[in-house]
C-alpha cells in the first residue's frame, strides 16, 4: 500500500509503462469510471446534505387538521 496519493500515482503510471498499450488503457478506463463513480457519489452526498438542510418542504411535516370528527356526516361501522 502507499503513503500518499503521489506514490501511488507514479507507483501506477511506472505500472502502466511495463504493461502493453491494450493493458494501459484498460487501466485508463478504469481509472475514468472511478472517478465518475466518485463523482456520482459526491453529487448525491450533496443532494442529501442540501435536502435535509433545506426548508422547503417543511410544510409537509407541519400539516394542520383541515377536518375533526365533529366534521364527519356518516358513521361507519358504529365510528363517527
Amino acid at each position: 500500500m502507499c503513503k500518499t496519493k503521489e506514490s501511488a500515482i507514479h507507483k501506477t503510471v511506472r505500472a502502466m509503462h511495463r504493461l502493453p498499450r491494450e493493458k494501459a488503457e484498460q487501466i485508463s478506463e478504469f481509472a475514468d469510471f472511478m472517478i465518475k463513480s466518485y463523482e456520482d457519489q459526491e453529487l448525491t452526498h450533496d443532494i442529501e446534505y442540501i435536502a435535509s438542510e433545506d426548508s422547503s418542504f417543511d410544510f409537509l411535516n407541519e400539516e394542520e387538521d383541515l377536518y375533526t370528527v365533529d366534521d364527519l356526516i356518516e358513521i361507519y361501522h358504529g365510528k363517527r
